[in-house]
Order: C-alpha cells, then structure tokens, then sequence
C-alpha cells in the first residue's frame, strides 16, 4: 500500500462549490485556504473511473453536528490510474473556519473499472448505472456490476493525520490518496461483479518537500529490454519509490519522464528508505528491475528538496 505517494504536475481542476458555514467543533480565529487535491498509485486493475458527488470536512469531533461542505457538485469521472504520477484538484483556495479538523467524508455513486478476465477478455464492471469514458483505451467486450456497500449513503471517512489537523494561518493542503490497489477486488463468488471498499488516506501539508533524481541505466545493461516481445520499454516504465522510515506503509512514488527526472512531490517533512518497484506487468508479461540508488536513506525539511538518482543494472521480461 502506497499512502504519501506521488506527486509530479497539478491538473488545473477546480471543482469547489459553496461553502456551507456550519463548523462543528472547531475552534480558532479567522479563515484558512483550503485545497484538497486527489492522487493514487497504480494497481492491478487497467483502468479505475471514479466521479465523487460531495466533499465534506468534518470539526474535531466526528460525531458532532455542523461540518464545511468542500465539493457539491459532482465531478466527471476520473480514471485513477492516471494519477499516479501527479494529482488532481478538486478543491483550490476554498476559505474555511480556522480550528481543528478530524475527518473527510467523501461520497461516491458513480464508477467504473476495467479488467481482464480468467479468459484474457476485457470486461467493465460498473456502479450506480456508470458508462466507460469515450477516453477510455479500452473496448469491454462484456459489462458486469461494481458493488459499493453505502458508497454514496454514509460517504467515506477519511481520518486526517494524527487524528486532526490544525487549519490555521493562510494556506493549508490536503492530499487523498485514493489507493486503488486497495479498494477493488473481484467477488470470488460472481465471476460478473466487482466490489468496491475504498481505502482512502488523507495527509497534510504547510510547506510540502520533495525527492527527486535521474534515472540512468548501466553501461553493462546497455537498453531496457523489449517487454513483450516487439514492444520498447524505457526508463519510464521504471518506479521510484521513498519510504518513510517511521511508517513502511507510507510508501511515496514518483513517475519518470521522457528525460529521465523523477519527482515525488508533497512528501511529508522526514527521513525516506529509497527504492523501488522490482516489477512493471505488462498483461502477460512481467519486466523484472535490478537498480541501485545513489543514496539508500535521504532526510528533507519542510519546504526543502532532496536528490536520489538510480542506476538501473538489470533489467529481464519473463512470460506469467
């Protein structure tokens, strides 16, 4: 699981509706900018489109009456997978009540995710009457159902670090991290339905830091390796990745570009275990990395950057 994670470029999105001024339980003076922006990392799934119908901020106490309404219009359906390396803004600037904060409810009604079947057949499997985005790359040639237990009724409660998080001052960021490797899974018992439990964690930030570097293979390797056969991987298909060293959960990871920089933005201020990821499945084909970072362990400040570059010394496709 992947909590603190990626972060390269901020879509210009901006999806905030009123502000309702109820504030239950918080205390403070004055107003804080709030923006709340949505990221996630990869999973097994092709695709993963999710539209979020409302927002709301919770005071200290989450069985308190009152809260601050964030989002209420709903947004278009976003697919996840592409968030991996960047985030999205669903909220941008948005003045609330300075004091404590515990607690997102996030609510869902519509979503559609894409996956091969046992058979190696693309098949949709879709929630609360959900149609597959023209955008996406896929043709399902079957549909089936996504199941999401009170996806929409009671919303999703997503705990904010340390059990609150103090709104003061000028300008404050959350970042939800919608992992999608957690919250879907195939129904074993139904081969034509999907179930959906999303695993949403929230994390926050004054001044964010960020890990960045280069990734270079060795001389020795020469090339990735063609995976599958006939079709060019790069350095882009390669994964770093920065572990907080208080909590292995709270892995970040960041996506390489076409000149070879990596950058996991808005990581929390602390001491990260560089790595990676060992491997990058291409349907039936799995690209196996050896690689070595140039620092094993990097500490950032608040607001600071830090550098890690990778060599990548090995590099195999090997057929499931």
């Amino acid at each position: 699981m992947r909590t603190l994670r990626t972060w390269a470029a901020l879509a210009a999105v901006v999806l905030a509706g009123p502000i309702v001024a109820g504030c239950g339980n918080s205390t403070g003076t004055g107003t804080t900018s709030v923006s709340l922006k949505l990221t996630d990392a990869p999973g097994d799934l092709l695709e993963a489109w999710v539209g979020i119908d409302s927002v709301q901020l919770q005071g200290q106490s989450a069985s308190g009456p009152g809260g601050v309404t964030l989002v209420d219009q709903p947004t278009d359906l976003v697919d996840l997978l592409t968030l991996a390396g960047t985030t999205r803004d669903l909220v941008q600037g948005v003045q609330v009540p300075s004091g404590s904060y515990a607690q997102l409810r996030i609510f869902v009604s519509r979503a559609v995710v894409v996956a091969t079947d046992i058979n190696g057949d693309t098949v949709a499997f879709a929630l609360g009457g959900a149609q597959l985005p023209a955008a996406s790359a896929y043709s399902p040639s079957r549909t089936g159902t996504l199941v999401c237990p009170s996806c929409a009724q009671s919303g999703f409660k997503v705990n904010l670090p340390g059990g609150s998080v103090q709104l003061q001052g000028t300008q404050e960021i959350l970042v939800v991290d919608f992992d999608v490797s957690q919250s879907f899974g195939h129904d074993a018992a139904a081969s034509s339905q999907w179930i959906m439990h999303p695993v949403m964690i929230a994390s926050d930030f004054q001044a964010s830091s960020t890990i960045q570097g280069r990734v270079s293979v060795s001389g020795q390797l020469g090339a990735i390796p063609e995976c599958p056969a006939g079709t060019a991987r790069s350095v882009q298909d390669f994964v770093p990745t920065a572990t907080l060293s208080t909590d292995p959960n709270a892995v970040s990871s960041g996506t390489v570009g076409a000149d070879s920089a990596y950058s996991i933005d808005f990581v929390a201020p602390g001491t990260y275990l560089m790595g990676y990821d060992r491997y990058a499945v291409f349907g039936n084909d799995t690209l196996q990395f050896n690689a070595t970072p140039s620092i094993g362990q990097l500490s950032v400040g608040s607001g600071e950057s830090a550098t890690a570059d990778y060599t990548i010394d090995g590099a195999t496709c090997k057929q499931h």
